[in-house]
């Protein structure tokens, strides 16, 4: 995205890809070029965050910022089906005889190779998510939890039926956001594992050659 691209982009509202809203666009960088780099939103409590362009989507009269799960889930899942395309090549190529055996074993090392590393950085993702799953999931037992001692305080008379109702609109509204980064999450979470164990998987399914 181009400076004068960007420029429409200031004053919009910017949220979170799951529904929580971060602030608005009061500003971008750009390189010497006038390549946009990043946006600057200004945040609800009044400060300034920068977002590269690798987290941006605009939707809309809208930005959205993705998670860094997101952005990462993406590069690796772009990266790996590239590199599948090419193994399924190199494999086409010397079935059809157009490659000497010897040539194609030597080749198919250094993709392979390089695939495990690509492998590496799947399974580290694959973790981080786990573990972030983990957070969600006592994060919206704990929320669950809160919303029935609201609840009670109702009934008690703790609280007015308006405040009760007040603070379940804000507890609800957290509930949800955390359930759509869940939802979120364990799809990628999915399919990251689809890449590392699936018949897909180069080093799955070792072809002799």
């Amino acid at each position: 995205m181009k400076a004068y691209d960007a420029a429409r982009l200031l004053g919009m509202p910017a949220a979170d890809e799951y529904g929580g809203i971060l602030g608005k666009v009061i500003g971008f960088t750009t390189d010497v070029f006038g390549n946009v780099k990043s946006i600057v939103v200004a945040g609800t409590a009044g400060e300034a965050e920068e977002y590269s362009m690798e987290m941006i989507e605009v939707k809309g009269e809208g930005v959205t910022v993705l998670s860094y799960f997101s952005v990462e889930f993406r590069r690796l899942e772009r990266v790996y089906w590239a590199a599948h395309k090419r193994f399924s090549a190199l494999i086409k190529l010397k079935e059809a005889g157009e490659v000497r055996a010897e040539i194609a074993e030597k080749v198919y090392e250094q993709f392979l190779s390089s695939y495990e590393k690509l492998k590496s950085k799947a399974e580290a993702l694959a973790e981080r998510l786990e573990t972030r799953l983990q957070e969600l999931e006592s994060a919206i037992e704990r929320l669950e939890e809160i919303k029935l001692h609201v609840k009670i305080q109702m009934e008690a008379g703790d609280l007015t039926a308006e405040q009760g109702g007040a603070a379940l609109k804000e507890l609800n509204a957290v509930y949800d956001r955390l359930g759509a980064e869940k939802e979120i999450l364990s799809r990628y979470l999915e399919k990251v594992k689809e890449m590392l164990s699936g018949e897909e998987a180069p080093s799955v399914v070792r072809v002799s050659f």
